[in-house]
């Protein structure tokens, strides 16, 4: 078998590159048919003890040992390596020179990515990934059986290079990367290839083998079309069209004092144009155009704009050694003005009666050495990326002080992103985590009922190198951890604040402890000194009791942190901001934005895997960036409580639905026919009004369950709804797996049941404080693409009115696809080996009756359910028992209660 070393193979990065402006990338190498090991220059990694190495110059790739030799054909390129181009065929022979008690020999193409921490220069703490892995049997006994003494023999091969990673995320294909090294300070990745052949002996005699690095170098040579740009001097430019350029708006930042340097600003808009595809050979320049535009502009203040306008690419290298993310950036160039326009009215369109002045700012950006650099990543492992940057820092004449008023940083190639992992609990967690749970309560017998289909979606943060699991909740602003007896340890060096004691309540569920700073890295950033609350009691608190986290970061506004608060009370100081507050302010160049893609839980698998992206989108959903920003809706004037936004509209199997607002604790309201919603990661099941859950599960064969609360309804099971929010001019599609859950009862007798119910629940807004009418929880977001943007900090702190935070949503489910992914997928977790049969809804408030003909067979027939009540409420239900906890709809998030 290979082996992946543990660094890679050296080599002279000194040599000479071969061109790739040549045919290499486009077309496959040349093929051969002869072999000839006259003169070879041979290299070995034999293990045979009478096998003597050795190094012979010549034109050909061979490499030999006593029983093996491996010929790739000449030697074209200058590195003493071979080299291959995209698409290219690895090919060549193998010679076997003795066959005397040989087994079989094998060829093994391997690719890896290694990534390490270095400390005074040496690796310690290491990552690899193997990123493609080929074999190929060239030889083997039982097939070709020949003497022992039969002369050598050669054999032809041929590996093609795949064009993406081997095993890569279902969503997501990952170009083969390029062999590359990564070194930044404190860390190194390198991406390798071996070509290794293994002669494998009977009997104790040695195992042989010949092994060589091959390098894989697919440049970037494909034709483009530039969009057209005019030199200077040359005629008037011509329009540009929607197809050539994509059009970006620069946002301003609000810095104290910036605005009013320059008259006339506050009415100044800037946008960049760049090519719609950045897909850029090294060598060959980016065109650009800026635009100026708006009543502001003036003759006055036209070059003191110009002058401060700053195009830079940035080349950005990251390593992620088992989470750490460490990252070095260089400024490969700064953009060229060529021309600037005035008044040019025909490069935006313009409304009617619109008088304000256009400037229009031309240039070029250089990409590097031609031939050269290359965008690559490996998600979760090494990557160098390229961004553009764009400021404008105009200055008054005579001041010597700039100060960035717009900024903007354009991917050419998805940055950072963050795995996130979704978590389906193992066992029956308590009610303790309730924000609100539903109880059952009918005729005879005490039952409880288990809720196995709530998800924890987490991400680590590192202290003292080590991974820490924590909740994701956007509906909430405080992070905290929870000490256990082995992780309690990383928490020694925590500077802890006795006179800053905190309780944080949950529903049911308490944390308390003291507030404390601490060093923490996230996302590639280290914090030091950073807020947390460490805690020292737990009260109900079953996430943590199960092992599923060992806290929470919360990633809402400074406005609704309690340490936050805590801390400014008692210290009239802003120390007690969030993570992510003291990640966007301490990195201006960082947008202050995170976005999430939750993957759903097809039934059956215990984990899942998303994204979490900080600064960056996705791959494969940069569309997002383009679509309305959804400005945050507050009860409050003054600041910012949640990640809260107004629903326009939501329809039910095609029919319009009434909306009424509730919301009364604060000074603002909802307009007429639209209502609140606040988007939160850490609640699992949404909440919405009683009317419109009522309307959404009778449409679909629902009976609400006489339990005294009104929250619960059964549904049966292959039961669908077309469900369809409006947010911000987006329509979202809801996906049938996101409208119900499968649970399991047991009667008193012991027969079992399968049982849908409700994933939407009935919610009153002053359950909610008054604050919102809507919580959509995992089961909403699971079918969207959604960005959470902090927008401008005001004095430090997130959340404050005039910061205008934004939400996008990139809707991602397809009603057509999504029906029929649910019948496949619903079918088949009810018909599954074990599954009792389906209890028919009509009678879930009576005698509970099967529905004949349903249900996976094997031991669902009899006995109990499973599971422990786990101190949960009993709960009556005719005849019958459900064995568990009730539903954990909010697991730890927010100040729901």
């Amino acid at each position: 078998m290979s082996s992946i070393p543990a660094l890679p193979p050296s080599y002279s990065t000194e040599e000479l590159l071969p061109d790739y402006r040549t045919s290499l990338s486009l077309e496959r190498s040349p093929a051969y048919t002869e072999l000839s090991l006259t003169s070879t220059r041979t290299s070995s990694t034999s293990t045979s003890s009478d096998s003597q190495p050795k190094l012979i110059p010549s034109g050909r790739l061979s490499y030999s040992s006593k029983r093996l030799a491996l010929d790739l054909g000449p030697r074209i390129w200058a590195p003493h390596l071979p080299v291959y181009g995209r698409n290219s065929l690895i090919e060549g022979h193998v010679e076997i020179k003795n066959f005397k008690h040989v087994n079989r020999v094998e060829l093994t193409l391997t690719g890896a990515v290694l990534s390490y921490m270095t400390s005074n220069g040496n690796p310690t703490l290491r990552s690899t990934k193997v990123v493609l892995n080929e074999k190929s049997m060239i030889w083997s006994s039982k097939a070709d059986a020949c003497s022992s003494n039969q002369s050598a023999r050669t054999f032809p091969f041929v590996f093609a290079l795949p064009d993406y990673v081997q095993g890569s995320d279902d969503h997501i294909t990952t170009p083969l990367p390029p062999s590359a090294s990564i070194q930044t300070r404190g860390s190194s990745a390198h991406v390798f290839y071996l070509l290794r052949v293994d002669m494998y002996r009977t009997g104790i005699h040695f195992h042989d083998s010949v092994q060589t690095e091959v390098l894989y170098l697919p440049r970037t040579v494909s034709n483009y079309e530039r969009p057209y740009i005019p030199l200077p001097g040359s005629e008037k430019p011509r329009r540009i069209c929607d197809a050539e350029w994509r059009t970006a708006e620069v946002p301003r930042k609000s810095i104290s004092g910036s605005p009013k340097s320059v008259p006339g600003l506050g009415n100044v808009d800037v946008h960049l144009s760049l090519p719609h595809k950045l897909h850029y050979p090294s060598g060959c320049a980016i065109p650009f155009a800026v635009t100026l535009s708006g009543s502001g502009l003036s003759c006055a203040n036209i070059p003191q704009l110009t002058a401060g306008l700053k195009l830079t690419l940035i080349k950005t290298s990251t390593t992620i050694v088992k989470g750490i993310i460490s990252k070095q950036e260089i400024v490969v160039s700064t953009g060229q003005i060529c021309r600037i326009d005035e008044d040019e009215r025909h490069w935006r369109d313009s409304k009617p009666g619109d008088n304000s002045r256009q400037v229009v700012i031309r240039g070029c950006l250089e990409t590097g050495t031609k031939g050269k650099d290359q965008s690559w990543g490996v998600r979760g492992h090494a990557g160098v990326s390229y961004q553009v940057r764009v400021s404008l820092a105009p200055s008054a004449e005579g001041s010597q002080r700039r100060d960035a008023v717009w900024e903007h940083t354009v991917s050419t190639v998805s940055a950072l992103q963050i795995p996130v992992s979704r978590i389906k609990p193992r066992a029956p967690l308590s009610p303790g985590l309730q924000r609100r749970g539903f109880t059952i309560l009918a005729a005879s017998g005490d039952a409880t009922l288990s809720n196995g289909e709530n998800n924890i979606y987490t991400t680590t943060v590192q202290v003292k190198g080590k991974d820490v699991v924590l909740q994701v909740d956007t509906g909430s602003s405080d992070t905290w951890v929870y000490p256990t007896a082995s992780t309690k340890d990383l928490y020694t060096d925590a500077f802890v604040y006795q006179n800053l004691p905190l309780t944080l309540s949950y529903g049911k569920g308490q944390v308390a402890g003291h507030v404390s700073q601490m060093t923490m890295s996230f996302a590639g950033y280290t914090v030091q000194n950073q807020s947390i609350l460490l805690i020292e009691q737990e009260k109900d608190m079953s996430l943590i009791e199960a092992n599923l986290t060992n806290g929470l970061l919360g990633l809402g506004f400074d406005t609704l942190s309690s340490i936050a608060n805590t801390v400014a009370k008692n210290t009239q100081q802003s120390w007690g901001r969030t993570l992510l507050s003291n990640i966007f302010t301490s990195d201006p160049t960082t947008p202050n934005h995170i976005a999430f893609r939750l993957d759903r839980h097809d039934d059956g698998n215990n984990t899942d895997v998303g994204a979490f992206d900080v600064g960056t989108f996705a791959a494969g959903f940069e569309a997002v960036n383009n679509t309305a920003a959804i400005p945050i809706f507050s009860s409050s004037a003054q600041q910012n409580l949640y990640w809260n936004v107004l629903v326009d509209g939501v329809t039910l199997n095609g029919k319009p639905q009434t909306l009424k607002s509730t919301v009364n604790g604060g000074t603002q309201t909802p307009p007429a026919g639209k209502v609140s919603a606040v988007l939160d990661t850490g609640y699992s099941l949404p909440q919405l009004s009683p009317e419109l859950a009522r309307s959404i599960y009778s449409s679909m064969g629902g009976v609400l369950v006489e339990d005294g609360t009104n929250t619960t309804y059964a549904v049966p099971c292959m039961a669908e709804a077309q469900l369809v929010f409006t947010i911000g001019g987006q329509t979202i599609h809801i996906h049938p797996l996101d409208l119900t859950q499968i649970q399991t009862v047991s009667t008193t007798k012991g027969n079992n049941y399968t049982m849908c119910i409700n994933a939407y629940q009935p919610f009153s807004s002053n359950a909610g404080g008054g604050e919102v009418d809507y919580i959509l929880g995992d089961a909403f977001l699971r079918n969207v693409y959604s960005v959470y943007d902090y927008g401008d900090f005001i004095q430090g702190f997130s959340g404050l009115a005039q910061g205008n935070p934004y939400i996008k949503l990139l809707p991602l489910t397809d009603p057509t696809a999504a029906s029929a992914e649910f019948k496949t997928a619903r079918a088949a977790s009810l018909s599954a080996a074990g599954m009792p049969p389906q209890l028919d809804p009509t009678t879930v408030n009576g005698t509970p009756q099967a529905i004949p003909g349903t249900g996976g067979g094997g031991s669902g027939g009899g006995g109990s359910s499973g599971g422990s009540n786990n101190g949960a409420t009993g709960l009556k239900l005719g005849g019958w028992v459900a064995l568990g906890a009730a539903a954990v709809v909010g697991l730890l998030s927010s100040n729901w209660v």
